[in-house]
C-alpha cells in the first residue's frame, strides 16, 4: 500500500481510468486473504498502474487550491496538500480538537463545504473518488483519504447537472456576536456549546450504523413525506421522456433537471412534499428543504433503503428468458460505493448527512437511466436466483486464481510454498478460514451458511470489482438479510415478495456471471452494452421455450 501510495498515479491512463490496487487489496484483506495472495493481487494490479508524475512547480495552498482543479498532472501536488492537512492534529477552537488527525474536519471543509465542487467531483468518474475516500475512512488509512481527495480534485465535475452550486449549499455564516464569542472563548481556553458559537454539532461517537440498523422495525415502511425510492423507480419506468438513453453525458444533458425533480421526491420526514403534474411527474422546485437536521435513526433507515435500491438496479436488470445473466458495469458501482455510506455518515456532522444520501441517490438514478432505464425484473431474475449459491468443490493443491492470472502475464514460474498447500485461505462450515481445507459436497452444503464459501472465493478473484461487490452484499445480508417480504412494497412489481434474501441471491448471480475463478471456473465479464435497449439482446441465446415468454414480456 505504501509503495502504491508513493510510486503510482491514482489514474492508470490519460483517459482517466482509475487505479484499483488499494480497493482490491483492502477488499481481499477484509475477506481473509493470506499475505501471499495479497502480494499476488498487488502485483496483478500493478501491471496496469501508471508511475507517479513529477510535482508541478507550484505549491498548492489553502488560498490557491481551487486554481488547478480537473488537471491530472497536479495529482502529486494535491496529494501532498491534502496529506499535510490531514496529518496535522486539529486544535481549538475546532470541535475536533484533541483528535490524532484532521481527517474528518478536512473532509468536511474540502469535500462537503461546496467549495470547488468537490463532492460533485467525488461522485463523478462513476463514483471512484468517493469509493477511494470511503476505503481510507473505513480502514483508518489517512493517506488513502488524501489520495481520494486528490483524485476528486483532478476529476472533472461530470455529474454537475444534478446539483446546485455550491453543493452542499453553504451554511449560514455566524453573526458578528457569535464570531466575537468564539474568539473570546478560544482566547480564554474555555469551551462553549456549538449552538452558542454558531457552529454545527459534530457526529456523536454513539452514532453506530450497525446498532441502530438492528433496532429498526422490519415492517412495511411508508414514507412520512414524499415517495419511497422504489416508487420513484416505478414512476421513472413509466416516464417515457426518460426512455432510450445510452450514456451518462447524454442523460445529464437532456434530463438532468428531471432526474433532480424525481430524486427530490425522496424526502426526509420534516420536508414538505412537492406537487405533481397531470402526467404524474414531479414538478420542478416545488419541494421545500427545511433547515432541520434528521434524527440518526432516520438517516440509517434512509441509507438502508439506498442499499436495497443499489442491489435491485444492479441485480434485476437482466432480462429473463435468456441463457446468460448480464450485470451492468456502471450500475455495479452504485453497489460498491454504497458500502461506504455508513462509515461516512457515522463520521460527518449531522447537518451534512442528508446531502450525502441525496447525492448518492441522484447519481444512482442517473447511472440506471443512462443504461437505457432497464426494467427491474425482481420476480423473474433476482428472486428466481438461488438463495443458497455455492462454488464447485475446490480440488486439493489448486493454485490461486490471482496467481494464475498473474502467471499469464509472466514467463517466470512463481515459487510454490514448501508444504505445497494452496496459497489462499478456504472457509469451513464454522465460517473460519483454514488453510488446506476443502468444501463439503453440494448435498452437504444445502444446510450450510453459503456466505463463508462465497467470501473465500471472492478473496481470490482477479477481477478487482467482484470482491467489492461481494463485500457490499455480505454487509447488506448481515444487517438486513432477515427482513421479511414487503418491507418496501409499492407499485413496483415484485416488491411485495422482495425480502432479505436478495443479497445472497445477487451474490450468486455475480459469481454465475463473473465465474468462480478460485475453483477453476472460467472468468466472465461485466456487461458494457445498454441493458435497457433491445439491440443489446438481439444476439443473446435464449433459454429453450422462452421465446413466447420474452415476446409477452416486451408487450
Amino acid at each position: 500500500m505504501q509503495d502504491n501510495h508513493v510510486n503510482a498515479h491514482v489514474f492508470t491512463n490519460d483517459r482517466g481510468f482509475h487505479n484499483h490496487t488499494a480497493h482490491h487489496v483492502l477488499a481481499a484483506y477484509s475477506l481473509g486473504a493470506s499475505p501471499l495472495l495479497l502480494k499476488d493481487i498487488y502485483d496483478l494490479n500493478n501491471l496496469e498502474s501508471k508511475p507517479m508524475p513529477p510535482l508541478q512547480a507550484v505549491d498548492i495552498t489553502e488560498s490557491n487550491w481551487t486554481d488547478f482543479l480537473a488537471d491530472k498532472s497536479y495529482y502529486p501536488n494535491y496529494l501532498s496538500f491534502f496529506h499535510g492537512l490531514i496529518s496535522r492534529p486539529p486544535v481549538a477552537p475546532s470541535l475536533y480538537a484533541g483528535r490524532p488527525s484532521s481527517v474528518v474536519p478536512v473532509l468536511e471543509k474540502y469535500l462537503l463545504s461546496g467549495e470547488g465542487d468537490m463532492l460533485v467531483r467525488s461522485l463523478s468518474g462513476v463514483l471512484h473518488p468517493l469509493i477511494h475516500i470511503g476505503h481510507g475512512l473505513e480502514f483508518g488509512l489517512d493517506a488513502l483519504v488524501a489520495e481520494g481527495l486528490a483524485q476528486a480534485a483532478c476529476q472533472p465535475p461530470d455529474v454537475g447537472a444534478l446539483f446546485d452550486t455550491p453543493w452542499p449549499p453553504a451554511p449560514p455564516k455566524p453573526t458578528s456576536f457569535q464570531s466575537t464569542m468564539t474568539s473570546a472563548f478560544s482566547s480564554l481556553k474555555l469551551s462553549a456549546s456549538s449552538s452558542l458559537l454558531g457552529l454545527h454539532p459534530i457526529a456523536s461517537p454513539l452514532d453506530s450504523f450497525s446498532r441502530t440498523a438492528a433496532t429498526l422495525p422490519r415492517a412495511h415502511r411508508i414514507p412520512k413525506e414524499g415517495l419511497s425510492a422504489f416508487t420513484i423507480l416505478d414512476r421513472i419506468l413509466h416516464d417515457q421522456t426518460l426512455a432510450g438513453e445510452s450514456s451518462v453525458d447524454e442523460t445529464l444533458e437532456r434530463h438532468g433537471e428531471e432526474i433532480r425533480a424525481w430524486a427530490d421526491e425522496w424526502k426526509f420526514s420534516f420536508e414538505k412534499s412537492g406537487e405533481w403534474n397531470e402526467d404524474g411527474r414531479a414538478s420542478k422546485g416545488k419541494g421545500v428543504r427545511s433547515a432541520r437536521v434528521p434524527e440518526w435513526d432516520e438517516i440509517v433507515e434512509k441509507c438502508e433503503e439506498l442499499v436495497w435500491v443499489a442491489t435491485v438496479i444492479y441485480a434485476s436488470a437482466s432480462r429473463p428468458g435468456y441463457e446468460n445473466v448480464k450485470l451492468d458495469f456502471f450500475t455495479m458501482h452504485c453497489l460498491t460505493s454504497i458500502l461506504f455510506l455508513p462509515t461516512l455518515l457515522e463520521h460527518v456532522s449531522p447537518h451534512l448527512r442528508p446531502y450525502l444520501l441525496q447525492s448518492h441517490f441522484r447519481v444512482m438514478l442517473t447511472l440506471w437511466i443512462s443504461r437505457g432505464r432497464p426494467e427491474l425484473h425482481l420476480r423473474e431474475t433476482l428472486l428466481s436466483a438461488s438463495c443458497s449459491p455455492s462454488p464447485p468443490s475446490l480440488p486439493s493443491f489448486t493454485p490461486g486464481a490471482v496467481a494464475k492470472a498473474l502467471r499469464a502475464h509472466s514467463t517466470v514460474t512463481p515459487p510454490t510454498t514448501d508444504d505445497d498447500e494452496p496459497s489462499t485461505p478456504t472457509a469451513g462450515a464454522d465460517g473460519k478460514f483454514k488453510r488446506g481445507s476443502t468444501y463439503p459436497a453440494f448435498e452437504e452444503r444445502r444446510t450450510v451458511n453459503p456466505w463463508p464459501a462465497l467470501l473465500a472465493s471472492a478473496s481470490d478473484h482477479p477481477d478487482p470489482h467482484l470482491p467489492k461487490v461481494i463485500r457490499a452484499l455480505a454487509f447488506a445480508a448481515e444487517h438486513f438479510g432477515h427482513s421479511p417480504p414487503g418491507l418496501y412494497q409499492c407499485s413496483l412489481p415484485g416488491t411485495d415478495r422482495m425480502d432479505g434474501s436478495i443479497f445472497i441471491r445477487a451474490a450468486g448471480l455475480t459469481f454465475g456471471t463473473l465465474g468462480y475463478a478460485r475453483e477453476g471456473v472460467p472468468i466472465g465479464s461485466w456487461d458494457y452494452s445498454v441493458l435497457g435497449l433491445d439491440s443489446s439482446w438481439t444476439d443473446e441465446p435464449r433459454v429453450p421455450g422462452s421465446s413466447r415468454y420474452v415476446s409477452l414480456w416486451k408487450v
